[in-house]
């Protein structure tokens, strides 16, 4: 998970349509990071990225600062275009500013084959921009959507890093990755070698893998059960499908009944019909809602 938020060159590919585009690919330039000893003061390992990604040029500073917390700190290019217009909009930033990039990450393991994942938006204060408007339960939404999108990538490769010819004592050297865009990664390994950390323990055995996607990608359990704000979200649509339902059961009535303008009724029971179904659909993407890749 953590080699994953540090690999930014898998953005414009695994998660396509949701942040960024394929034709967003580019080759990343990244400084060498060098891994310091848990004894040295300051950030154990830094390096500092440009890549494109939603059309922009961005460029970052990554800082780890324990083996599951780290963070970027880093700016979108401000190209004068439109597209850069409207997204600094959304962010309530400046059109003529660079927009701020700063996102704070913390993976936290809590079984085998399971990890916590924190991941904190710190805009500059006062501009949040849209999302600070947006209920907590829709950007938790958003959020799952764009996670998902890894998940089963992650789910397997795990699996697959312990089968032959790989195997769970050769978990820093399994994969040959030679890309500039890789040196993270590789400074990473090397740092979790050089403190005699192991990021895979031949020890341990994996649970068995889920044996649907509706498992795998069990949002209820892993989410929306644990979280104040999506759990009562969850609860108070039910209480909103009974009441767009009564309106429309209303309408249905007068409609019927030929009272008061029947097109007005007409129009209310369509409305009410899409109103429960929006609900119902929302309510399944706290519960399930499958990521194909193929289809993207």
């Amino acid at each position: 998970l953590v080699e994953n938020l540090l690999d930014v060159s898998h953005i414009p590919f695994a998660h396509h349509g949701l942040q960024g585009t394929r034709d967003d690919a580019t080759p990343i330039t990244m400084t060498m990071p060098e891994p310091k000893s848990t004894e040295a003061k300051g950030p154990l390992m830094e390096f500092v990225f440009a890549d494109r990604t939603m059309g922009m040029r961005r460029s970052a500073k990554m800082s780890l600062r324990s083996p599951f917390f780290f963070f970027y700190n880093g700016e979108f290019v401000n190209d004068k275009s439109e597209e850069y217009a409207k997204f600094a909009a959304r962010r309530g930033i400046e059109a003529e500013e660079n927009a701020p990039f700063r996102l704070n990450i913390v993976c936290v393991p809590v079984a085998p084959g399971r990890s916590r994942l924190i991941l904190i938006d710190a805009g500059l204060p006062g501009k949040g921009g849209l999302l600070t408007k947006l209920p907590r339960w829709v950007v938790h939404l958003l959020s799952n959507k764009f996670l998902d999108s890894d998940l089963a990538f992650l789910h397997y490769q795990e699996r697959r890093l312990r089968q032959a010819p790989y195997s769970a004592e050769r978990w820093n050297s399994a994969y040959y990755m030679p890309g500039e865009c890789d040196r993270a990664i590789g400074a990473l390994r090397r740092w979790l070698q050089q403190e005699g950390a192991r990021c895979v323990d031949p020890t341990l055995t994996l649970p068995p893998s889920p044996s649907s996607r509706e498992e795998l990608l069990d949002r209820f359990e892993q989410h929306t059960t644990h979280c104040v704000h999506c759990r009562q979200a969850y609860n108070d649509m039910e209480t909103w499908q009974r009441g767009v339902g009564a309106a429309g059961l209303v309408a249905l009535i007068l409609d019927r009944l030929s009272l008061g303008p029947t097109p007005l009724w007409l129009f209310g029971e369509i409305l009410a019909v899409g109103g429960v179904l929006a609900i119902q659909e929302l309510r399944q993407q706290m519960i399930f809602k499958d990521y194909e890749h193929y289809k993207t």
